[in-house]
């Protein structure tokens, strides 16, 4: 039976959302960008009170939740265009020093040149896109430069120069990826609508010879990285992986899990250095998931059964994160305990 009850659940993004109104008051904006900041932060403001606000979950939002000075001009002209694109009523203009790339949630990066914008009528087919867009689809886009967050990562694919194509490993890169993310959103609607929840992009990194791993950060919402994840099985699992952080990452700003004077550290089941108590709580609650992705997928035939061996390994692996957790019970928090006790009790193993 497919756990399909795993992939209901959504995190109350009320807290989190607040927070984001919050830093949107304090926001100023670059001083060579001008535009009505009263107005977007209004949205703001709007969007984080009401029950369902997905698009505040996006990578263009780190000008608000990332607290770094750098290529600040960069981040407020994707928080400024991405607001404007689910803005409720017009924003006005905004005005251009110099160009600078925007986030169209149906064709990825789009240049805008210098000068004098209207905002309503710069995203207006942004707009009417996704007015008949219908139904929404999980939908994962890949951005090999960076350009949905204004910055490049540690080991990004550097800009091609003017002119010149995406190289052909990069090229490559980004269509193995496609690939396994469509097989993803095909064979596991469910779980691909839980993971694009909270995941809109994918940013492939450079990688050596057979590394592979994957990544988020909690200041930067909506945003995953991958390196040499390409193949249909190990891409959707970071995907998975990294989805899960994301939720918890919400989940938490509602109050912290862990008592914060609790400074003991614990094992981990991921890694072989101790770690901090709610740092092993985040790996145990990925490893939940990654262990009912893995039923799911053998389930519906999107990976082989050789692929059981994957999941026992996993399986142990949360065993013993549950088994620290468990004893460590005493320094949980009442939400923690709370997340705990439905990890545990949710915690089928199939032995």
């Amino acid at each position: 039976m497919m756990a399909f009850a795993a992939w209901t659940t959504r995190p109350d993004t009320r807290a989190w959302g607040a927070m984001l109104a919050l830093r949107a008051v304090r926001w100023h904006t670059d001083a060579a960008l001008v535009v009505d900041r009263d107005r977007i932060v209004s949205e703001v403001a709007y969007a984080a009170a009401s029950t369902a606000p997905s698009w505040l979950a996006h990578p263009c939002m780190n000008t608000l939740t990332l607290d770094s000075p750098e290529n600040r001009y960069e981040r407020d002209v994707l928080f400024v265009t991405w607001a404007a694109t689910h803005a409720t009523a017009p924003l006005g203009d905004m005005t251009l020093p110099r160009a600078a790339w925007r986030w169209s949630p149906q064709e990825g990066a789009v240049r805008v040149e210098a000068g004098v914008h209207n905002l309503a009528q710069l995203i207006e087919h942004d707009r009417s896109a996704t007015e008949r867009s219908g139904a929404p689809v999980p939908k994962f886009a890949i951005d090999v430069h960076c350009r949905s967050i204004g910055f490049p990562l540690p080991r990004a694919w550097a800009e091609p120069e003017e002119g010149c194509v995406l190289s052909p490993l990069a090229a490559m890169a980004t269509r193995e990826l496609s690939h396994a993310l469509d097989a993803f959103v095909a064979r596991l609607p469910a779980c691909a609508a839980w993971a694009s929840a909270v995941t809109k992009v994918v940013v492939p990194l450079q990688h050596e010879r057979l590394e592979r791993s994957s990544g988020s950060e909690p200041d930067i919402p909506g945003l995953i990285h991958v390196a040499g994840l390409h193949g249909p099985v190990s891409a959707v699992e970071g995907l998975v992986h990294e989805s899960a952080h994301h939720h918890f990452t919400m989940a938490e700003a509602a109050g912290a899990f862990v008592d914060p004077t609790h400074r003991a550290l614990y094992a981990s089941p991921l890694r072989s250095e101790p770690r901090p108590l709610a740092r092993v709580l985040l790996a145990v609650h990925a490893l939940w998931h990654l262990v009912r992705f893995y039923e799911d997928a053998i389930a519906s035939g999107l990976v082989g059964l050789e692929w059981s061996d994957r999941q026992r390994q996993l399986e142990q692996q949360l065993v013993a994160g549950l088994v620290t957790l468990a004893e460590a019970a005493p320094h949980f928090t009442p939400s923690g305990l709370a997340l705990l006790s439905q990890l545990t009790e949710r915690a089928v193993i199939t032995g």
